[in-house]
């Protein structure tokens, strides 16, 4: 008698996000779960083979057209081939939980802007099931924790730190997965009753995984506003100034997902495409910049805040 010693064949886990069907045989419990059926996947992510980098002690991002290549040596080797195939190799000893935060951050964005989709380093709430909003922020500007005061606030969750827009106009905000990450603080504060805490995957990763109750919903939200955040001291709400025309499009440039990657992405008709998006953004959506007050405490009343400037549009529309 024979045995078959070869290893489980397992089916890939189905997921929706950002308008596409994602397979993925890595689990991402982020994402809402794709309806069965037998409609082919837009995008695959696969378990490349065992990690072999000896030498390579740095983190490197190479791109070419249509493929890019991420590494990082306490995660893994991560290969994006358009339009939809990722393939990744997870360091010795390294957690599928811990190989999903680079996945779900840079490589997945990559893939989605060699789709041509224009993307922002942001965090996106819907607001009363209607209008999208967008937060963006440098880094410690508090795009995750404002986000979980409005879903505190009872409105719902679209996109933690990817925040991608369809091409039809107006701009519409593309759903993405409804888990943030919060530091402690934030989470005791304003994570709703009904979500689940994922907790720490590494040391160097303080944050928290949330995951927010429900799921998002399946069709694009018109975006109506876009926010730029900064903390003031001198300011005891949240307030919110207008932003100009030039002002509109620096914010959309300087947060475009890509240009973290300080000039390496593709050069060429990816790059013109990319800016007649950001300009055809700043043209079209309302944009302004949101004072944050300094404590957690005082961030609940940014959702009442917020409301009243999208009230304040629809009042004067014709």
């Amino acid at each position: 008698m024979s045995y078959d010693l070869s290893p489980p064949v397992i089916a890939p886990a189905r997921y929706r996000a950002f308008g596409l069907r994602i397979h993925s045989e890595i689990p991402l419990p982020e994402m809402a779960p794709e309806a069965p059926g037998d409609a082919l996947p837009d995008v695959t992510i696969l378990r490349g083979p065992p990690l072999d980098e000896t030498g390579r002690t740095s983190p490197e991002a190479q791109f070419q057209p249509g493929r890019a290549e991420f590494f990082w040596p306490a995660v893994g080797r991560f290969t994006v081939t358009a339009p939809g195939r990722i393939e990744a190799s997870a360091a010795a000893g390294v957690s599928d939980e811990l190989l999903a935060f680079p996945l779900l951050g840079p490589v997945l964005a990559t893939l989605l802007h060699m789709r041509g989709l224009f993307l922002l380093h942001a965090s996106a709430i819907t607001m009363n099931g209607r209008d999208a909003i967008v937060l963006a922020g440098d880094k410690g500007a508090g795009k995750s924790t404002t986000a979980a005061a409005l879903c505190h606030a009872g409105h719902a969750m679209l996109s933690d730190d990817i925040v991608a827009l369809g091409d039809e106009a107006p701009p519409a905000v593309l759903p993405a997965w409804n888990q943030m990450k919060l530091s402690a603080e934030a989470a005791a504060h304003l994570a709703p009753e009904a979500s689940v805490t994922r907790g720490h995957v590494h040391d160097d990763i303080p944050k928290l995984r949330i995951l927010m109750p429900g799921e998002p919903p399946a069709a694009a939200v018109p975006l109506a506003r876009v926010y730029t955040l900064k903390r003031d001291s001198a300011v005891s709400v949240p307030q919110i100034r207008p932003l100009s025309p030039p002002q509109a499009l620096a914010l959309t440039l300087r947060y475009a997902y890509m240009a973290r990657f300080h000039g390496m992405a593709p050069k060429g008709e990816a790059e013109r495409r990319s800016f007649r998006q950001a300009s055809a953004l700043a043209g079209q959506v309302t944009m302004g910049e949101l004072l944050l007050p300094v404590g957690i405490d005082r961030l609940p009343a940014v959702a009442d805040v917020i409301a009243a400037d999208l009230a304040s549009s629809r009042r004067g529309a014709p």
